[in-house]
């Protein structure tokens, strides 16, 4: 008998990355290790490349009403 607990697909999609614009926060010593990142800072994503996206997102996923929320 198979059962699928834990079914989680992975889509391989080419994106475009020129056409993705990310203003990121100052990189901060966030992690035990002390190593800067932006994890704690706000990533802001342009409204041209959040449309990009959705509409990449929109091909492969089931939601009629799906949105950004964060991106790291």
């Amino acid at each position: 008998m198979k059962i699928e607990l834990f079914h989680t697909p992975i889509y391989k999609v080419k994106v475009d990355l020129s056409k993705i614009q990310i203003e990121s926060g100052p990189y901060i010593k966030s992690f035990k290790s002390r190593t800067p990142s932006t994890i704690s800072t706000e990533n802001k994503l342009s409204s041209y490349s959040r449309k990009y996206l959705l509409e990449i997102f929109k091909q492969y996923l089931p939601f009629k009403n799906m949105s950004i929320l964060n991106i790291w």
